[in-house]
């Protein structure tokens, strides 16, 4: 019985899928139009249908097509395009309607009007999709000069800066906004002469303080690619001092792929790679001990290849 219901169903998944949710293409679009026009064109044939009912169909939804393509902001040429198949497609069941929509002529020029729509429709749509690239790329260059402004100004500020309080003239190279959006680093050659990166690392409280920094965040500057370059590391969102709950996703974790245990202070995840490795926790009375244990092991029970066991001395509070 089970073998049965197997097979039915691997037979039932080898048809074809229809989407009938999907819209209409330059090619179903068309026929689709086409086919429309012709049952309409027979139906008020053998019926007696008064034929300006069909052009005042036609003109209805060439009025509503307008309306919505002005919603949705498309071209020129795309509202011409579909309010002309809106159009010819009325006039020709019209036409259908009164001479007969059977006959060669009637139905040689309804597929004609049919290969028309639809390279019409295929123009148009290459047309929209080249003018909404256009128009992403446009969007992107804007961020991009928007950016590129900020980052001119923020180095012409802390060229100045570090001139003000370290007296070193620098020439800043790159400046790189953290995608944190906590800080950005500073990319700067050093002037020659012998001015090494800890000139500036000395005046980390002065720099911070002269760039009314936020408590909690600094300027903290490194060693470079080289012994004349220098990166200094400003935060300008002082992170540690929000409260931040256990991150939401609980998807499997590894001892060798890094287990999070925190924040850095310009808001990066700090992941522990504990294989082994030993780690102790140590600090005074409500400093955050028992938190930081429960983080723990939060991330040791995500970990599918870890195996933990607490003893706990202080009545259960740690596990």
């Amino acid at each position: 019985m089970e073998r049965l219901i197997m097979a039915t169903n691997t037979q039932a998944s080898n048809g074809p899928v229809w989407d009938w949710a999907a819209g209409h293409g330059p090619v179903t679009g068309a026929l689709s139009a086409t086919t429309g026009c012709l049952a309409v064109a027979t139906t008020g044939a053998a019926t007696g249908m008064p034929p300006g009912w069909a052009l005042a169909v036609g003109a209805a939804g060439a009025i509503g097509h307008t309306i919505s393509s002005l919603r949705e902001r498309l071209s020129t040429r795309t509202i011409a395009m579909r309010s002309a198949s809106w159009l010819i497609g009325a006039g020709w069941t019209t036409w259908a309607m009164t001479t007969g929509p059977l006959t060669w002529a009637a139905l040689g020029s309804l597929a004609t009007i049919g290969v028309g729509m639809g390279a019409a429709a295929r123009s148009t749509l290459l047309y929209e999709e080249a003018r909404e690239l256009e128009a992403i790329a446009a969007a992107e260059r804007q961020v991009a000069r928007e950016l590129s402004a900020e980052r001119r100004a923020i180095a012409a500020e802390w060229v100045d800066r570090v001139q003000r309080v370290c007296n070193i003239t620098m020439r800043i190279l790159a400046v790189e906004i953290w995608p944190t959006a906590t800080g950005f680093t500073i990319d700067a050659e050093l002037p020659p002469g012998g001015t090494t990166y800890d000139r500036i690392a000395q005046h980390s409280a002065a720099l911070s303080a002269d760039a009314r920094l936020p408590h909690g965040c600094t300027a903290v500057a490194s060693q470079g690619i080289h012994q004349g370059r220098v990166l200094i590391d400003v935060t300008t969102v002082n992170v540690l001092s929000e409260e931040r709950t256990y991150p939401s996703d609980y998807t499997p974790l590894s001892i060798y792929t890094g287990i999070p245990w925190g924040y850095r202070t310009n808001a990066e995840e700090i992941c522990v790679y504990l294989r082994e490795q030993c780690a102790l926790v140590v600090g005074p009375t409500g400093s955050g001990k028992t938190n930081m244990v429960h983080v723990i092991l939060a991330g040791f029970a995500r970990a599918t290849d870890v195996l933990t066991w607490v003893i706990d001395l202080n009545a259960g509070s740690a596990g």
